[in-house]
C-alpha cells in the first residue's frame, strides 16, 4: 500500500479538493493533482504531517476502483463508499466528527439512486426519501432538529408534484399546497400556529389566480380580493 503525506496545511473541510454536495452533505473522494510517475494502482493512503490517516482509496490502472474512505482530523470516519471504473457505485455513508451518522444512501453510475436518509448532529432525522437517477422521486419528508415533521410531499424528477404539507415545530399544520411540475398549482390553505386559517386561495402555473382571503389569528377576515394570472384585480 502506497502512502502519501498531505502537503496542505488546511483541514479537509477547507481543502477545495474535497467535493461536497451542497443540499445533502454527501462527499466523494477528492481529486488529486499530484505529479505521479506511473498511474496509481492498488490501495493508496494519504496522511497528514502527523501521520493521521485522512483518506484511503483503491485504484486500478489510474482509475478509482474499489472502496474509499475519508477521515476527520480527529480520526473519526468521515465518509466511505465504493468506486467502479471511476464512478461511484454502491452504498455510501457520511459521518459527523462526533461519529454520528450524517447521511446514508446508494450510488449508481455516480448518481444517488435508491433510499436516502440524512440526520442532524444530535441523531434526529433531517430528511428521508428516495432518489432515482440523481433526482428525488416519490414521497419525501423533512424534519426539525427535535424530530418533529416539518414538510412532506411527493416528488417527480426532482420537482414537487401533488400535495405538499408544511408544519410548525409545534406539530400544527402550517400550509397545504398543490404543485404541478414544480410550480404551485391549485388550491392552498395556510394556518396560524393556533390552528386558525391564515389564508386561502388558488394558484395557476405558479401564479396566484382567483379569489383569495386573509384572516387574523382570531378568525376575523382581514383582506380579500382576486388575482388573474398573478395580477391583482
Amino acid at each position: 500500500m502506497k502512502t502519501k503525506i498531505l502537503s496542505w496545511l488546511k483541514s479537509p473541510v477547507e481543502e477545495k479538493a474535497v467535493v461536497r454536495s451542497a443540499d445533502q452533505g454527501e462527499e466523494q473522494a477528492s481529486e488529486r493533482n499530484d505529479q505521479i510517475d506511473a498511474p496509481l494502482d492498488g490501495p493508496q493512503e494519504w496522511r497528514d504531517r502527523n501521520g493521521q490517516l485522512r483518506e484511503r482509496q483503491d485504484w486500478k490502472n489510474g482509475v478509482r476502483h474499489g472502496p474509499w474512505e475519508m477521515h476527520h482530523a480527529n480520526g473519526q470516519l468521515r465518509s466511505r463508499g465504493n468506486y467502479q471504473d471511476g464512478l461511484r457505485n454502491g452504498a455510501f455513508e457520511v459521518y459527523f466528527s462526533n461519529g454520528q451518522l450524517r447521511s446514508r444512501g446508494t450510488h449508481r453510475q455516480d448518481k444517488r439512486d435508491g433510499p436516502y436518509v440524512s440526520h442532524y448532529e444530535n441523531g434526529q432525522p433531517d430528511s428521508r426519501g428516495t432518489f432515482a437517477g440523481g433526482n428525488k422521486e416519490g414521497v419525501w419528508e423533512w424534519f426539525y432538529s427535535d424530530g418533529q415533521l416539518k414538510q412532506k410531499g411527493v416528488y417527480k424528477d426532482d420537482l414537487p408534484e401533488g400535495a405538499l404539507e408544511t408544519y410548525y415545530e409545534s406539530g400544527q399544520l402550517k400550509a397545504t399546497e398543490h404543485y404541478s411540475a414544480g410550480k404551485q398549482d391549485g388550491a392552498y390553505v395556510t394556518y396560524h400556529e393556533n390552528g386558525q386559517v391564515h389564508g386561502r386561495g388558488q394558484f395557476w402555473n405558479g401564479l396566484p389566480d382567483g379569489a383569495y382571503e386573509l384572516y387574523n389569528k382570531d378568525g376575523g377576515l382581514r383582506e380579500s380580493g382576486t388575482y388573474r394570472k398573478g395580477v391583482r384585480k
